[in-house]
C-alpha cells in the first residue's frame, strides 16, 4: 500500500479531488497550508500592490494499492496541471504497517 500526498494550487482542488473519486479514490484528507516557494503572488489593495512569496496551497493524503499508483498520479498531473510553475508536487511513500483504531489491527 502506498501513500500519495500532493500539494496542489487551492483552484484545483475540486477537479483533482473529482478526477481522483472517478478513480475510486473514496477517501482523502485535505489541509489548507500556506508555503513559501519560487513562485510569486502579486496581490492588490487598492492604490497599493505587493509581492509575496507566501503561497496559499492544499495538501491532499489518501491511501492506494501499489498497482493502481500510476494511475492515481497521472490523474493528479492531469487534473492540476496548468503547465507552470507551482502547479505542485506528488510524494509518494511505503505505508509499512495499518491499524485500525476502531479495531486495533
Amino acid at each position: 500500500m502506498k501513500r500519495i500526498e500532493t500539494i496542489i494550487r487551492n483552484s484545483q482542488l475540486k477537479e483533482v479531488r473529482s478526477s481522483l473519486h472517478k478513480l475510486g479514490v473514496e477517501f482523502i484528507t485535505y489541509n489548507d497550508i500556506v508555503g513559501i516557494g519560487k513562485e510569486k503572488s502579486s496581490n492588490h489593495f487598492k492604490v497599493n500592490e505587493y509581492e509575496t512569496r507566501i503561497i496559499p496551497r492544499v495538501n491532499i493524503s489518501f491511501l492506494f494499492e501499489d498497482e493502481f499508483v500510476d494511475n492515481a498520479v497521472d490523474t493528479i498531473i492531469k487534473a492540476a496541471s496548468d503547465k507552470e510553475q507551482g502547479d505542485g508536487k506528488i510524494y509518494i511513500s511505503t505505508i509499512d504497517e495499518l491499524v485500525n483504531i476502531q479495531s486495533g489491527r
